[in-house]
């Protein structure tokens, strides 16, 4: 292996070793890595793009049942990120006026926050004058670090929603008005969101009807499988010191500087763009328009961690396909959310083979485990005969069978990069 390629997989490999042995997917666990150095990194990491800049920050929301372990791979994140001294998580509990004001590092709610603010930002500038840094480098950021995204975001809340739709890409200060605290700006913010979530969860704080709001259409949703065997005690950390991961993260946070792009890498993304064949199913058409985006912001935390700040052709393919791998399960991720009248029904169906995706069920035996999703028989009959349709079940010698998610392939996808994540 050349020293390029060892480099570049020692993060990663170094962050599931400090995870251990447990229930939680290793999926979830390179998610985790990932947004990780996304959050160390801030506004100091950027990649040109025209006349905007693309920052490194990610919306990802696990998405699985309620014993699939979210919440231990997000608190595995925060406690790493904790340890390089990173403060700037935002509260448990909000309100998107209220988050504003955290965002604009605005304490009080009480007064006229304009007139505050500009106190707050002459000591600010007095400090950084002091600390040698420019007004300029001040960045307004936030880590959205919530095992229940619902207590974070609470029930059908939209207009939250929509702002942190708008502040995902925004390169330029950002004009607030709170009824509560008057206007305020917002500077140089950046915002990373790592959440977990249900589907009864999704149904309650993101219902269908925002299927094609900003907010939605900018998350990339993490399907969190059930643990393949039970693991009663956790192993911890593998690594024999913890030191040489540590390392890595301080030097996520300590980077600063705009991420190139070899020629070689120019000409593998622009045939990556060009030739995608998009996602079958209509619940992410808008995400599509994003998915470039969503690329390039991957390929620079690869290049970054790699210790370098040129995106080179291997990692314009490892973002690529870990992208593509993660999309191919992103319906299953959502189950059967914004599919209709059925979906509640449905999504309980669904459940039953991703719980035991190997056994054939008859109808009868299905109807027996999930009778109590249905108000009539006629509806569990309705349900079946859609998830048939949409080719999610199958039938074989009479019996009802889990549709097996297919492996993306082409020509810049290679999932046996990710073997250990895979198996």
């Amino acid at each position: 292996m050349s020293e390029q390629n060892k480099n570049h997989n020692d993060f990663f490999s170094l962050y599931l070793k400090y995870a251990g042995v447990g229930e939680v997917s290793p999926i979830l666990h390179r998610w985790g890595a990932i947004m990780a150095a996304s959050v160390l990194l801030s506004r100091r990491c950027h990649f040109k793009f025209g006349n905007t800049r693309i920052f490194p920050n990610l919306y990802v929301i696990f998405m699985g049942e309620s014993a699939s372990k979210k919440s231990t791979a997000i608190n595995l994140v925060r406690k790493l990120v904790s340890k390089t001294g990173y403060e700037h998580f935002a509260p448990s509990e909000t309100s998107k006026g209220k988050f504003a004001m955290h965002l604009a590092g605005i304490s009080d709610v009480k007064g006229n926050s304009k007139e505050r603010q500009d106190l707050e930002e002459a000591l600010a500038a007095m400090q950084a004058e002091k600390d040698g840094k420019k007004k300029s480098e001040r960045i307004s950021e936030s880590f959205i670090c919530a095992g229940e995204l619902a207590n974070f975001l609470g029930f059908s809340n939209f207009d939250f929603a929509s702002f942190l739709g708008d502040m995902w890409d925004v390169d330029e200060k950002h004009m607030v008005s709170y009824k509560t605290a008057g206007e305020f700006e917002i500077v140089n913010p950046l915002i990373n969101l790592l959440g977990g979530n249900t589907f009864e969860g999704m149904m309650k704080t993101l219902p269908p009807e925002m299927m094609g709001q900003g907010f939605l259409s900018r998350c990339i949703f993490v399907y969190a499988p059930a643990a393949k065997k039970k693991i009663a005690f956790p192993s911890g950390s593998a690594l024999q010191d913890d030191k040489l991961l540590l390392d890595y993260l301080a030097f996520f946070a300590n980077f600063s500087g705009e991420i190139n792009l070899s020629p070689e890498a120019k000409i593998v993304l622009t045939d990556i763009y060009e030739s995608w064949p998009g996602m079958m199913d209509h619940r992410f058409k808008a995400y599509a328009g994003r998915r470039f985006t969503q690329l390039i912001k991957l390929c620079c935390i690869e290049a970054v961690a790699a210790r370098r700040n040129v995106i080179s052709v291997q990692d314009a393919i490892r973002a690529n396909t870990w992208l593509s791998l993660t999309e191919a399960l992103m319906p299953r991720a959502l189950g059967e959310y914004g599919a209709g009248r059925n979906s509640m029904g449905s999504n309980a169906i669904m459940n039953v083979f991703y719980a035991k995706p190997d056994v054939h069920w008859k109808l009868d035996q299905l109807w027996e485990q999930t009778s109590s999703a249905f108000d009539t028989m006629l509806g569990f009959n309705t349900a079946v005969t859609g998830l048939l349709s949409a080719k999610k079940l199958a039938l074989d010698n009479g019996h009802l069978t889990l549709t097996r998610a297919l492996i993306p392939h082409g020509k810049y996808i290679k999932p046996d990069l990710f073997s250990e994540y895979l198996n």
